[in-house]
């Protein structure tokens, strides 16, 4: 049986120990768990677990609140490209009054 892992761990680097988030089984690396604004992670366990957690939610489902608008028919506007076009759009005129 696989034994789960605590993503959080407590580095101690001098001082107090501070909480980092091991999210290197996402696909990602060791963070620190931090409040908005800082950049030292926390020394409260309580805290620690707090943001983990919402760091592990929005690592992994973070991507379903964007919602892309995707068209039924693709448009192709021309309009908007006109400078870049004129010579291209100038010898498609010239050809079509060839036929």
């Amino acid at each position: 049986m696989k034994r789960s892992r605590n993503p959080i761990i407590w580095r101690d680097q001098g001082g107090a120990p501070r909480a980092y988030g091991d999210f290197r089984f996402l696909g990602g690396s060791r963070e620190a768990l931090c409040l908005p604004g800082t950049k030292r992670g926390v020394t409260d366990p309580e805290l620690a677990e707090v943001l983990g957690s919402e760091a592990l939610v929005k690592r992994i489902y973070g991507h379903l609140g964007t919602v892309r608008h995707r068209a039924k028919v693709v448009e192709y506007r021309v309009e908007q490209h006109r400078r870049v076009l004129k010579a291209q759009l100038a010898a498609l005129r010239v050809g079509a009054g060839d036929h």
